[in-house]
């Protein structure tokens, strides 16, 4: 809504010292609302691009630390549920993610089970 796009983006906007003697808002000459508006939109689209991106990226990273981690651990079944191929194999983390993948793998035999 308009308070938002105001309140997010104003600022670049501004006269600062006029803002400070009104102890108001006051806009530097010739900003429009349009102008705003389109400051928001850029705003937008640029952080759409970058979601966009970090999340290929993210998912690039992923498949390439699981494919060297199998790879690093190629005789070991499962190695994702053995605590020590952890840098921290006591940390709580490691303990709920090993628990997440086994409830994964559950699902996933009796979901094959089903079929």
């Amino acid at each position: 809504g308009y308070y938002s796009i105001i309140n997010g983006y104003k600022d670049l906007f501004l006269d600062k010292q006029a803002t400070d003697a009104a102890h108001d808002d006051r806009y530097r000459k010739g900003t429009t609302f349009k102008g705003i508006y389109e400051l928001f939109v850029f705003d937008r689209r640029l952080r759409f691009e970058f979601f966009h991106v970090f999340t290929l990226s993210e998912a690039v990273l992923k498949t390439i630390c699981s494919h060297e981690f199998t790879r690093a651990n190629q005789n070991v079944k499962n190695p994702y549920l053995i605590a020590s191929a952890y840098d921290d194999e006591n940390s709580p983390k490691v303990k709920k993610l090993i628990t997440i993948f086994q409830k994964i793998l559950e699902l996933d035999q009796l979901m094959s089970e089903g079929s």
